[in-house]
């Protein structure tokens, strides 16, 4: 019999463990010694055959007519009730699934089972007070039952009560110490809350008493990963898609990974695995756009930004992409367009896999901003008045509005490059790097080649790789023919 929750688990039932014992649904009906002779009899053996091949609303309906037959006996009105309950839950009808529990709790009120059942059905629901309080009795009946500690611990946690989940997950692990099931939810738990050490401690366990479990292998490879481990977060993953190869977000999350070590041929191979698994998620398309982005490909990248607006149209960081990549093409009146679009939809930079955290709305805002004034500059239009209207409600003191305050002629290079200081070493080298990609493109505004050149290669020496004034500085380069591109 198919387990509804943590994917593992333990019950106290008599029905569900006679089940257990008979091989779970490939059970014969002549096994059962209380079966009845009348059509209810044999509607409830075809029902047990059908939902043993999977055909879970046949069986329903099966389940259903030898539930109807009024000289069904006890036993097996309560196995009827009982694997329609399971074929409801298969089905994600969880109303239907509460309302055969309710029946059996009113042949047999005090069976614990059909409380961790029921409990379980209220979880699928998202009742979660009902949930609780169905595992708590269950808990009560049956105070040895791990795996209802272990769901209750799951509800608290979907509440943010991670206390009361704690206490129930170190709870069930004293009970029941060599069930691996255990080890991953608590690991699970402690990863929601940012513990990573612990998390992977959990995964441990979980995985040296089942080296199969695929999940604690994957959730362990997302806390290396959290960590800035990304060897051990890549070995994870791979660990995960050996025992199951179609794990598409393994493949995914590896290849965030091998990009953010600078591995962009086996990004790309492991986000093409992505696409095929999950051709209707953006996430995969905008991402793999990045990669061409970083390997020159900017034909490539344009598609996939297009794919992935198709799918998620109010992403603007896939407009940002496509807007850039047309810059890059020198296709620039779109480009301006592109980055119009952008800041007109809703950002989702969070999910970018090279997205910084804490980005502000504001900052997005003045990126674009100046992308948007450089493609119209490029394109021969004159963008300030676009520009001095979107810069009207930004706060000056913030990075980069001072590249703005430049291209508005408000102030010299000179001041440019003084406010890009900053007591943060890092952070300095990231704002002189920027201003000197954009100190490039206003040279080319210019129509300076020279001065341009001098201030690209500024930028391409100084900027880190994933920055994209990196790669406008390499685009802007190899486009002027410079040396070394």
């Amino acid at each position: 019999m198919k387990l509804a929750g943590c994917g593992e688990g333990s019950g106290a039932g008599a029905v569900r463990a006679m089940l257990r014992g008979l091989g779970g649904l490939c059970l014969a009906a002549g096994l059962w010694p209380g079966l009845a002779s009348a059509d209810g009899a044999q509607d409830l053996k075809s029902a047990i055959s059908e939902q043993n091949r999977g055909n879970d609303a046949l069986g329903i309906l099966l389940y259903s007519s030898a539930i109807k037959d009024p000289n069904l006996p006890k036993p097996d009105l309560a196995i009827a009730y009982f694997n329609r309950a399971e074929a409801y839950l298969a089905e994600g009808e969880y109303d239907s699934a509460i309302a055969d529990y309710d029946a059996l709790l009113q042949l047999s009120p005090n069976d614990p089972e059909y409380y961790y059942s029921r409990g379980e059905a209220y979880r699928g629901k998202g009742d979660k007070d009902q949930a609780i309080a169905d595992y708590t009795q269950a808990i009560k009946l049956d105070p040895r039952n791990a795996w209802a500690y272990c769901n209750r611990g799951n509800v608290y946690r979907t509440k943010g009560d991670y206390a009361r989940a704690m206490a129930d997950y170190n709870h069930a692990v004293e009970l029941s110490p060599r069930d691996a099931g255990l080890y991953y939810n608590r690991g699970t738990a402690y990863k929601n809350m940012a513990d990573d050490d612990h998390a992977i401690a959990d995964y441990d366990i979980a995985i040296k008493l089942d080296p199969k479990h695929v999940l604690a292998y994957y959730n362990r490879g997302t806390s290396y990963r959290s960590k800035g481990d990304l060897d051990r977060a890549i070995a994870d993953y791979s660990s995960a898609l050996r025992l199951d190869p179609k794990i598409s977000k393994g493949y995914y999350n590896r290849a965030n990974a091998y990009w953010a070590k600078g591995k962009l041929d086996e990004a790309l191979a492991d986000y093409d695995q992505t696409v095929q698994l999950t051709p209707k998620d953006a996430w995969p398309y905008f991402n793999r756009a990045g990669v061409y982005m970083a390997k020159g490909n900017y034909e490539r990248a344009m598609a996939d930004y297009g794919h992935s607006l198709q799918l998620n149209p109010r992403n603007a960081d896939a407009h940002v992409g496509l807007g850039t990549a047309r810059f890059f093409l020198g296709d620039y009146g779109e480009a301006a367009q592109d980055f119009s679009d952008a800041l007109n939809s809703q950002s989702d930079s969070l999910l970018a896999s090279l997205g910084e955290a804490g980005s502000s709305a504001e900052t997005d805002k003045q990126y674009r901003l100046i992308w948007r004034y450089v493609a119209r500059a490029r394109s021969g239009a004159d963008g300030r008045t676009e520009l001095q209207s979107g810069a009207e409600s930004l706060h000056p003191e913030y990075w980069p509005y001072p590249i703005i305050a430049f291209f508005l002629g408000k102030t010299t290079q000179d001041q440019l490059m003084a406010a890009a200081k900053d007591p943060d070493p890092q952070q300095q080298r990231g704002h002189l790097c920027e201003a000197a990609a954009w100190l490039g493109e206003s040279r080319l505004i210019a129509n300076d080649a020279a001065g341009a050149a001098a201030q690209l290669q500024t930028a391409r020496d100084q900027c880190p790789a994933n920055f994209t004034e990196h790669q406008l500085a390499v685009a802007e380069l190899r486009r002027m023919g410079a040396p070394g591109q």
